[in-house]
């Protein structure tokens, strides 16, 4: 009978242990899938998040556009401004202007203000009054000479700035009389998006198309802050997220990149933190830079 249980014993063994293999087999399973599932959850909802962010981005670039255009109509036909500006008399057509630009920067985060004459040259700056006297060769001004129309678009500065810009020509009695430009700085435009969204981001631009020691002239101009030195290719510029997440440096300081560029050009999943990027095209159709929007499911 002993012997009979013991072989019973010696046979039930290893069925037990199939068994239990099998059903830790099926856990494993189950678990790996619901996990995937969550994932797939996760960056499918980011990449929705991100869709909206670009869309709202575009929607932003489009409602200042036409604000400025606006604001621009309404100087150009300003007869008081028009006779100061005919009159040459520059500190007396800065005073005017000096309530119209606080209101303008207050209220609609207007950064930039320009009088530009026929021939290109900067006649006075608003926001710098200082400086005059240059001859500005951005694209948007050169594309409102030579088309005698009004050019809007994101440009980079001398001093790396990144800014929104309408240009209009400024007829006075059917005659050119010169150009007023207005611009936003993008990081306002980057920051409210964030805000709204509930997503962290930052502005990325390539060095290639900055002077680092005019850029970082251009942040204390702004009173912003950027990091030159935490990526190789990109400059970090003043970001809604206190802290860029350690472990999202440190993935791109150890991946090797086929494209020199590509810096988040595909959505990723990595430890729970998913980022995305929105191409920064300039009036020229070049791709400057990005802004690398972040979502970390794990903080």
């Amino acid at each position: 009978m002993k012997k009979k249980k013991n072989k019973i014993e010696k046979i039930k063994a290893p069925i037990l242990t199939s068994v239990c293999l099998a059903v830790l087999l099926i856990l494993a399973v189950v678990i790996t899938g619901n996990y995937l599932w969550q994932l797939n959850q996760y960056e499918q909802e980011f990449k929705n998040d991100l869709d909206a962010f670009q869309n709202l981005f575009q929607t932003e670039i489009d409602e200042n556009v036409q604000l400025m255009a606006g604001f621009l109509d309404l100087i150009k036909s300003d007869p008081e401004l028009q006779d100061l500006w005919l009159t040459g008399n520059k500190e007396l057509l800065y005073e005017y202007c000096r309530p119209i630009y606080r209101n303008f920067s207050e209220k609609n985060n207007i950064t930039d203000f320009y009088f530009i004459d026929a021939e290109k040259v900067c006649y006075l700056r608003m926001h710098d009054s200082a400086r005059s006297g240059d001859t500005i060769p951005r694209y948007r001004l050169t594309m409102a000479v030579e088309n005698g129309s009004p050019s809007y678009g994101i440009e980079l500065g001398k001093f790396g700035t990144l800014t929104l810009r309408a240009v209009h020509p400024w007829h006075i009695e059917n005659k050119l009389s010169g150009y007023i430009e207005l611009g936003i700085d993008m990081g306002y435009i980057e920051s409210e998006i964030s805000e709204i969204t509930g997503l962290s981001s930052f502005l990325a631009i390539k060095k290639e198309y900055l002077n680092r020691e005019n850029w970082e002239a251009g942040l204390k101009m702004l009173g912003r802050s950027g990091d030159w030195d935490l990526f190789p290719d990109f400059a970090i510029v003043d970001r809604s997220s206190k802290e860029i997440p350690a472990k999202l440096i440190n993935h791109y300081k150890r991946k090797s990149y086929t494209k020199k560029y590509d810096f988040l050009d595909k959505l990723m999943i990595d430890n729970y933190l998913l980022t995305g990027s929105i191409p920064l095209v300039d009036a020229g159709n070049r791709q400057i830079g990005e802004i690398i929007v972040i979502e970390d499911i794990a903080a």
